[in-house]
């Protein structure tokens, strides 16, 4: 088989590290927080802001200074960019009164409702009855939001135990572990559902559309586009993880993914036109861990082997992406020419 080569990438990214951050356990309405230095900015604002200071450091990394990044005025002065040269990109931020595709389960009376009936379901209760030892035992070491399976204190307790160094050296070893399994166990419950089209996963089926729309254009060798990056919260990951199924050959990704983490979703290339055939790789990167290859989906070739190691929600997901793109591909065929087109798309949730 000849290799591929990749012809554009979807990058979904993760906001960095941050202070405590709240959400209201009945409506995911967040609260203030604060970005860290180890979150690369430091500024007091919503959550949103928070999610918008990642996408800018990830473009400072992409895009560092350049002195090339200069103009000569008429008297023969070059003037070069501030700070050496920084390049200042175009971002898109997301309002969710305007576009609900980064945030559609806030403000969501459907997804209240789904959130109400996991608290009430026996799985819930009988998690719940099991923790209740360990939030009896918490308590002395919560200062704030009550010590109970529907609110998640792994975050307080992440924050202190990363930013504070008295806490961190009081809080027995084992709490940590025990918050965070708990945590993932209810945002698991909250985003994520038995089928791809369920309420539970509305935080991915409502970015796929996104992702379709950037695997289209990147498809398209006419469209300049070649790099998508979609910054915002953890919540769509656990959402996207479920909808491909990906959690059954890799389980430990049903759980909140890690300050920083990244699914490349790369759009490759094997042979050449007419004969090249076009599929899609997923690499997923929690946090600071290596990059893994997390799946694979070639709908565009004509050999099935990988599609019989895949889910059928995969399948049916590719073949969706397959058919689109392949209309659009068609529809941009007759184009005007001309049409300016960008190469570099950032969404954020803001």
């Amino acid at each position: 088989m000849s290799p591929s080569s990749v012809i554009g990438a979807i990058i979904i990214a993760r906001n960095g590290d941050r202070t405590v951050f709240h959400q209201d356990p009945q409506t995911y309405e967040p609260s203030a927080t604060e970005s860290t230095p180890l979150g690369v900015v430091k500024v007091l604002a919503k959550a949103r802001p928070v999610v918008f200071n990642g996408a800018i450091a990830l473009l400072q990394g992409l895009f560092p200074p350049n002195p090339d990044n200069n103009i000569t005025l008429a008297d023969s002065t070059v003037v070069m960019a501030p700070l050496g040269g920084y390049q200042y990109i175009p971002v898109e931020s997301v309002e969710s009164t305007n576009d609900r595709s980064l945030e559609s389960w806030t403000d969501c009376p459907v997804k209240n409702h789904h959130i109400s009936t996991f608290h009430q379901s026996d799985v819930f209760k009988l998690k719940a009855n099991e923790a209740a030892l360990f939030f009896q035992d918490v308590k002395d070491y919560i200062f704030g939001p009550p010590a109970t399976l529907e609110n998640i204190i792994y975050d307080f307790m992440d924050t202190q135990f990363v930013h504070n160094q008295t806490y961190a050296n009081l809080l027995p070893p084992a709490y940590i572990d025990q918050a965070r399994a708990l945590a993932d166990f209810h945002e698991v419950g909250v985003f994520s559902g038995k089928h791809a089209n369920d309420i539970g996963n509305i935080a991915g089926r409502t970015l796929l559309n996104t992702i379709f729309a950037g695997a289209e254009r990147i498809a398209y060798d006419e469209d300049p586009l070649k790099l998508a990056v979609i910054q915002t919260s953890y919540h769509p990951f656990i959402s996207l993880f479920h909808q491909l199924e990906i959690i059954r050959s890799h389980p430990e990704l049903a759980a909140i993914p890690n300050f920083g983490a990244a699914l490349a979703i790369e759009v490759r290339r094997r042979g050449v036109p007419p004969e090249s055939r076009d599929f899609l790789r997923f690499k997923f990167r929690n946090g600071n861990q290596q990059w893994a290859r997390v799946c694979n989906a070639s709908g565009f070739t004509k050999s099935t082997m990988n599609l019989g190691m895949m889910s059928s929600t995969v399948v049916v997901l590719v073949s969706v992406l397959v058919v689109t793109v392949r209309m659009v591909l068609l529809a941009q065929r007759v184009r005007r020419a001309g049409m300016l087109q960008k190469a570099l798309e950032v969404y954020i949730v803001f």
